[in-house]
């Protein structure tokens, strides 16, 4: 290296050790790049490598601690490198298993470059969402149900009259066992956000004994009891991050279905096999029905 450092300070050159030079240049490049790779390692299993991209791509999944992952990433190794010493990676579901991974990354990461709004959600929007949804923030309060599944049809219009008139979840169980109803019941105490969006609205004007019923297609018909329900409002100061990630991802959500409306209208689309073919319509909607006070 020094000898090099030598030839390159003279003043003078001629052809020939200019060639020479250039050569002795792009060795010294070469060299640099070996250097760089080398830096780039992390641990060598078997001689096979995990780099620092390695690391950097497992840290982010896993979500752990340097250490741990460049252990799970040794682990790895070896596993797969006794995976391919058996082949594997010629086995057919295996192949079809990395083909998906595949597509699945390379889907995401189009997604995540090309399709998503990169636009930082705006204050006026965050305060608007604060000021429509009150349940979930001002007047947000915190729910203890106590919900009996039974099945649809046994929700007759009598027992819905008499829905009508309980003040209690005991009322309830005792009227589902007077009428020799099964069902099953699963009490829970959530905050506002955790409610279902579609069952919310209803829940935030009921009081302590009220019944809201819920009637999912293809489940379940849901008596939905109220317990308790004690105020804890949330200030926008404290509310603003959780606005912001769920605008982003709503946003997101819509930016991802326009697109592929259109990518799908380009493109051509035929099912071959029939039977997987999408329905022509579908009636999949949530309908609540309002017990004591609502009616």
């Amino acid at each position: 290296m020094a000898r090099l450092e030598r030839i390159l300070t003279r003043g003078v050159l001629t052809v020939p050790h200019a060639a020479c030079v250039v050569a002795l240049a792009t060795l010294l490049n070469a060299c640099d790049h070996i250097s760089t790779a080398k830096q780039d390692r992390v641990v060598s299993v078997n001689g096979e490598e995990i780099t620092r991209g390695d690391l950097q791509v497992a840290a982010e999944a896993l979500g752990a601690d340097s250490t741990t992952v460049v252990e799970s990433l040794i682990d790895e190794k070896l596993l797969a490198q006794q995976a391919i010493s058996v082949h594997l990676d010629r086995d057919a579901t295996v192949l079809l298993q990395i083909e998906h991974a595949r597509r699945q990354i390379l889907a995401r990461a189009y997604e995540e470059r090309t399709v998503l709004p990169r636009l930082e959600i705006g204050m006026a929007a965050k305060h608007e969402y604060y000021a429509n949804n009150p349940a979930l923030f001002a007047q947000r309060r915190i729910y203890r149900t106590l919900t009996f599944s039974i099945p649809p049809v046994l929700l007759t219009q009598t027992l819905r009259n008499e829905l009508d008139r309980v003040r209690s979840a005991l009322h309830v169980r005792e009227l589902l066992n007077r009428r020799q109803i099964p069902f099953e019941a699963v009490e829970v105490t959530r905050p506002a956000e955790e409610i279902p969006a579609e069952v919310l609205p209803k829940l935030a004007q009921a009081t302590a004994g009220d019944v809201l019923i819920a009637s999912p297609p293809q489940a379940h018909v849901l008596l939905i009891c109220v317990v308790s329900a004690h105020d804890s409002p949330v200030d926008f100061e404290h509310a603003h991050a959780s606005i912001r990630q769920h605008l982003a991802d709503a946003r997101n959500r819509e930016a991802v279905v326009q697109y592929l409306r259109q990518a799908r209208s380009a493109a051509k689309i035929s099912y071959v096999d029939a039977s997987h073919a999408p329905p022509t319509s579908s009636t999949d909607q949530l309908t609540i029905q309002k017990g004591t006070p609502f009616e």
